[in-house]
């Protein structure tokens, strides 16, 4: 069977520009006046926005080809404009246009990713009025038509986004008969249904590098550069070892004598060196664990690379029973400089972070598991000698002081956009959610977005009310949520919002146990009432059978909802972007963002602990922050407050001492001084032993100044309270 060659052409608008590499004086002067007064409004109408780019037309129009080529949902071209302003700001900087960069400088433009992007042009969106738009994507695909430059190649670490890449540059349709075709060949050769995510993206990624959608211009040396990315991507090595078998299968002139055989080929495999002593013993010390099975997991993980570490560098003495102190020290020295992958399962697909340092974290998880599972090792007698690792695997202060539980707080005037954009969601916002050019797996968010209306408000409200971990409001079950008592209702009648309870189910930090929390009840209810029944599943935590409040369909949703799904949903609802400065915005910055409000107003660090069923107030110190705004707030406050005088406590003392209070006060000195009874004043039972009228005038005026001015305890501030009472109804005495 063999392929007839297809041709497919670029569109013309996309071809003929004014491609002059300098910038006339008149550009440049241009480009000076617009970055040295840009416009006040930059989203206004369209006719306004074109008057304020004259005489850069021809930087401009290849921009807004492009966006017209994609065929961009850009209303107003709000997205097209923030582009040039962008652009406009590099030529500046550079005095060079588009056309002469090279892929070192759009490299340096887009960066490596979303994170890096706003913190290099957080500023600049901000200051243009552009900070909740997310650029990145739309200058990686400027960059591909423009600048002609594989960028998705060597900058986008998202699958995703390749194939969605794809399917805007050259039609759903041509991309699915690539993939229709591939998959039919793999099928005919056994193949079914098998890394369908991995083929896609190696299809797509090839068709651009090759920046035609036919594949029978693919080449090897393609498909070879694209099993290079395979270092960040996951199977993709394989997957593309399946595309090089279809392509020689369906007799592409350029893939013939590429193998020599119909079958695809598979991954030669390479021996592991752990041995079979450290095998058992590994699985000893894990089965005796109560962890997690993800815990046990990486347990297994951190002992494998101390066994292969041992068999390279000690292969006389690589056995648990033969490690002494030293090699406890060596194997510490080698953590320190040890980087992601190294010493990892030769025949596993390489993370995405393959190469780069350890953080401080995780070196401390890798010598704590070898220190654990040697004690484990002496105490049941696989080890004679009684040598203390401890010291040997400690690590050095520096390290030890870098590591710290630092949830970041979300900027307050973005977690406001946040709290509104959840309390307003509405059916439209998630069908407009479906067409969103982020990232993610477009079937897959989708198909997780379909859930009803009533169940997504519930979990938004949940996720920025409760403070919860995402995985306790995933396994929250039926029925967890009532109204408080009625007895508590009449004492606090005034609450400004309602306040129901909440049962936390097992966690982490231990048992389920209840909390208040407001604002969540309504839409909570709303959803248990009309949520479908389904069967009870198996709590993986708690090990039992349980209806759990968000499950759809017979599943539960995905660990990945929250931060896939919901938060990009209210973050566009909002109109803000998916970062801040200092990162992305997860489900787990909630819980710290509500903790901090909760401090500032006015609940302990005790109370605040427990409501977040913290074990050690540690844990909750390292939650709660007191930002830049309140520290200044704190010092204005304190700034102003005049340096108490000796003489006016001493005044004070005086006028004090003169006073006899006794207990059983019956009316507040408010109602006195407004209803001037003086029978409620004598009620009062105060008994003045010497006349004050000789001390009123400037006994008034200390009492007032250390009123206002001065920290004292409450016992001490009612004593004063009722003094100036006294003292403001003298006339009515005498």
């Amino acid at each position: 069977m063999t392929m007839q060659a297809v041709t497919w052409k670029w569109n013309s608008s996309l071809l003929q520009f004014q491609r002059d590499k300098a910038l006339s004086s008149r550009e440049k002067t241009s480009l000076a006046k617009w970055i040295e007064y840009p416009p006040t409004e930059p989203l206004r109408r369209v006719a306004a926005r074109g008057f304020d780019l004259q005489g850069l037309e021809r930087l401009v129009h290849p921009i807004k080809n492009a966006f017209s080529f994609y065929n961009y949902n850009d209303p107003g071209e709000k997205y097209s404009f923030a582009c040039c302003a962008l652009l406009i700001k590099e030529m500046h900087e550079r005095q060079t246009s588009f056309w002469s960069w090279s892929k070192e400088i759009w490299l340096e433009i887009v960066c490596t990713d979303q994170a890096e992007f706003t913190r290099r042009y957080g500023k600049f969106q901000a200051e243009r009025g552009v900070s909740s738009m997310q650029l990145r994507p739309y200058i990686i695909a400027l960059v591909y038509l423009l600048g002609e430059i594989p960028i998705h190649h060597l900058a986008s670490n998202c699958q995703s986004a390749i194939v969605v890449a794809a399917r805007r540059i050259f039609g759903d349709d041509e991309i699915e008969n690539a993939i229709i075709k591939i998959r039919a060949e793999l099928k005919r050769v056994g193949k079914t249904e098998e890394n369908i995510s991995g083929i896609r993206t190696c299809i797509c990624m090839a068709l651009l590098l090759n920046r035609q959608p036919t594949l029978e211009q693919l080449t090897p040396s393609i498909l070879k550069q694209v099993s290079i990315k395979s270092l960040e991507f996951k199977r993709l090595k394989y997957a593309c070892d399946l595309v090089l078998q279809a392509l020689y299968n369906l007799k592409i002139p350029s893939f013939e004598g590429s193998i020599q055989q119909d079958t695809p080929v598979e991954r030669a495999r390479v021996d592991d060196t752990v041995s079979a002593n450290w095998i058992l013993l590994i699985e000893q010390y894990i089965e005796q664990s109560d962890a997690l099975a993800t815990t046990k997991a990486q347990y297994r993980g951190h002992l494998e690379k101390a066994a292969r570490w041992a068999a390279s560098t000690y292969p006389a003495t690589a056995e648990p029973h033969q490690w002494t102190p030293q090699m406890a020290r060596s194997f510490r020295n080698e953590v320190i400089n040890m980087r992601s992958g190294q010493w990892g399962n030769p025949n596993r697909s390489r993370a995405k972070n393959f190469g780069k340092p350890l953080k401080p974290a995780s070196q401390l998880a890798i010598v704590n598991t070898i220190g654990h599972f040697l004690a484990f090792c002496q105490d049941n007698i696989y080890i004679n000698q009684k040598f203390n690792f401890n010291n040997s695997l400690e690590l050095p202060k520096h390290i030890l002081r870098l590591i710290e539980t630092d949830p970041r707080v979300i900027q307050k005037e973005i977690w406001e956009k946040l709290v509104t954009a959840a309390a307003s969601l509405t059916e439209q916002d998630l069908l407009g959610f479906k067409d969103y050019p982020g990232g993610g797996k477009q079937g897959r968010r989708k198909k997780m977005i379909s859930y009803p209306l009533s169940m997504v408000r519930a979990l938004a409200d949940l996720w920025v009310h409760s403070g919860m971990r995402s995985d306790e409001i995933r396994r929250l079950e039926v029925g967890c949520v009532r109204l408080i008592s009625a007895e508590f209702k009449e004492k606090n009648d005034s609450l400004p919002v309602p306040v129901c309870m909440i049962c936390v189910p097992d966690n982490k930090s231990g048992a389920s146990f209840e909390k208040p929390v407001h604002s969540i009840y309504k839409n909570v209810i709303i959803w248990q009432k009309y949520r479908p029944s389904t069967d009870k599943q198996e709590d993986y935590l708690s090990k039992r059978l349980v209806n759990y409040l968000f499950s759809y369909n017979g599943r539960l949703i995905s660990k990945g909802y929250l931060n896939k799904v919901l938060i990009p949903l209210l973050c566009r609802k909002a109109g803000v972007s998916e970062y801040d400065f200092k990162g992305r915005i997860t489900s787990h910055r909630a819980r710290a963002t509500v903790a901090t409000e909760l401090y500032e107003r006015g609940m302990n660090l005790l109370e605040i602990s427990k409501w977040l069923g913290h074990k050690s107030l540690q844990s909750t110190m390292s939650y709660v922050k007191i930002g830049a705004r309140n520290l200044t707030d704190a010092l204005i406050r304190a700034s102003h407050k005049p340096v108490f005088n000796r003489n006016d406590e001493i005044i004070i003392e005086r006028i004090l001492s003169n006073l006899q209070i006794k207990p059983l006060l019956v009316e507040s000195p408010k109602v006195i001084v407004e209803s001037g009874n003086t029978t409620s004043l004598r009620n009062l039972k105060f008994c003045v032993k010497k006349p004050a009228c000789v001390y009123k005038s400037i006994a008034h005026n200390a009492l007032l100044r250390a009123q206002k001015n001065r920290l004292i305890s409450e016992d001490r501030r009612q004593i004063i309270d009722l003094t100036i009472a006294v003292l403001a109804l003298f006339d009515t005495f005498d």
